[in-house]
């Protein structure tokens, strides 16, 4: 009852960032994009609580179950009437991007090198450099100068192609790993390879003894699709190579450590028409339960990649049409669906104080299409490990996606952050992420594959609220 009481003293408004739609199944949903709460509503509450939402104040209503009310609070559909949302988006974004102390994110290339000769590949730079001893030991005193502060490190193996350099990783994760041991520091790895390397031993090395636990992996579509888009730079093809070493992982695999491994899937005009082709093979070969697998939009990146322009489709032709039907597909056949929206405080590490790309030669960037580019770098790492910055890193920390109206008034933009800040400073079109075109669709899906997975019971999600997927 003091409950209800203090309830209704107080004044609300409705969140600028609520979603109200419908299941394929007529169930009324309702998402909110900064909590990231997703919910079930029955008939009766849903006409209530829509009518609620579209006033400008709002008052507890005894129409309503005191513990609805209540979740509506918990899931971020109901604000207090002083709380102001952009400055709490703001806050966020701050604390992400201008964390100078305890945490850092490294994205290593070990090498240039690659062996493959992929039809789009966006890298500018292609040469066969390796990191040597003493850019090895620069990275290593990058983070011994932070061990008084640091608590999170967080490194993203990738080339070129990581693997050629496996010795360098090996290496370096040893060593990092005694110091993150020695100073209390939480440590965590991923790895983006083209698989063609990575056999069973070679994975079972980088989970037990690197600290590995995620892998990415490209696979365009069938044998012939794939080995004509990803070919060996010395000939044939890497298909039958990356599904063979698939199988023996999932031999190996003893996945107590939760080990991630998906299969991205880049899709364009070339290979739309065949790339769920992929997933009968996946499934015929019994890797359903070891992988996550992902469309990805195919896009002309970089000033290497221009001459693919003509075969990418749009971001509203791809998330409109083609992502969602590779997805349903995915779901028909009990793939893990691993799609949902996350509060972000800036839409990748880009433009973050505390992350750089760190070249084979110890130039740093900012982003990975720039790696390599010697213009665009941001600075080196010096002798003693100290981080030398030149004016180019000021373009990416400050950039503001709240100068943006189109951005601060979007009702995504919790999820995006502005959307990607290289396209943004180089002025490049489709700026926005995939959940500008179709968050209720995809939202859809997500309930569909949970409903799928429980059986066909519906699927409470109120507790989604304030932690995401």
């Amino acid at each position: 009852m003091n409950n209800e009481i203090s309830q209704e003293n107080k004044r609300y408004k409705p969140s600028k960032y609520n979603f109200f739609f419908d299941a394929e199944d007529g169930t009324h949903l309702a998402f909110n994009a900064i909590s990231c709460g997703f919910a079930e509503l029955d008939n009766k509450d849903f006409f209530i609580i829509k009518d609620a939402l579209s006033r400008h104040e709002i008052q507890y209503t005894k129409e309503l179950k005191i513990e609805t009310w209540g979740d509506l609070i918990k899931g971020g559909f109901i604000v207090e009437a002083e709380v102001n949302e952009i400055n709490l988006l703001k806050m966020v974004n701050n604390t992400q991007r201008f964390n100078r102390t305890i945490d850092l994110s490294l994205t290593v290339l070990p090498t240039f090198a690659c062996n493959l000769n992929c039809v789009y590949c966006y890298e500018s730079v292609k040469r066969n450099e390796f990191m040597n001893d003493d850019v090895q030991n620069r990275l290593i005193k990058i983070i011994e100068r932070r061990t008084g502060v640091l608590k999170n490190l967080h490194i993203t193996w990738m080339g070129g192609e990581p693997l050629l350099g496996y010795k360098i990783i090996s290496n370096l994760s040893q060593k990092i790993q005694e110091i993150c041991l020695k100073r209390g520091i939480k440590y965590s790895s991923g790895i983006i390879t083209n698989g063609y390397f990575l056999d069973a031993t070679i994975f079972r090395k980088l989970t037990e003894e690197m600290s590995v636990n995620f892998f990415q992996i490209t696979i365009d579509g069938p044998r012939d699709i794939h080995d004509r888009r990803r070919p060996l730079k010395t000939g044939g093809g890497s298909f039958d190579r990356i599904i063979y070493n698939l199988l023996q992982i999932a031999e190996v695999l003893n996945n107590k450590n939760k080990i991630k491994i998906v299969v991205r899937v880049n899709i364009d005009k070339g290979n739309a028409d065949r790339a769920e082709e992929l997933l009968e093979i996946l499934a015929q070969n019994r890797l359903i339960d070891l992988l996550t697998v992902i469309p990805a939009q195919t896009v002309a990146a970089t000033p290497s990649c221009q001459d693919i322009t003509d075969m990418c489709f749009s971001s509203v032709e791809f998330y409109k049409n083609i992502q969602q039907k590779f997805l349903k597909k995915l779901i028909d056949m009990n793939f893990n669906f691993d799609i949902y929206p996350k509060l972000v405080g800036s839409n990748c590490v880009a433009d973050r104080v505390n992350a750089y790309v760190v070249a084979p030669d110890g130039f740093l960037y900012k982003c990975w299409n720039d790696v390599g580019i010697r213009d665009e770098s941001v600075g080196f790492i010096a002798d003693n490990g100290k981080v030398v910055h030149n004016f180019k890193i000021t373009k990416w920390l400050a950039f503001d996606p709240f100068d943006l109206n189109e951005c601060s008034e979007c009702k995504v933009f919790p999820l995006c952050g502005g959307g990607c800040a290289y396209k943004r400073l180089n002025s490049q079109g489709d700026l926005c992420v995939s959940w500008k075109y179709n968050i209720e669709e995809l939202l859809k899906l997500f309930y569909l594959s949970k409903k799928k997975k429980k059986g066909g019971d519906k699927y409470e999600v109120f507790a989604r609220a304030n932690s995401g997927a």
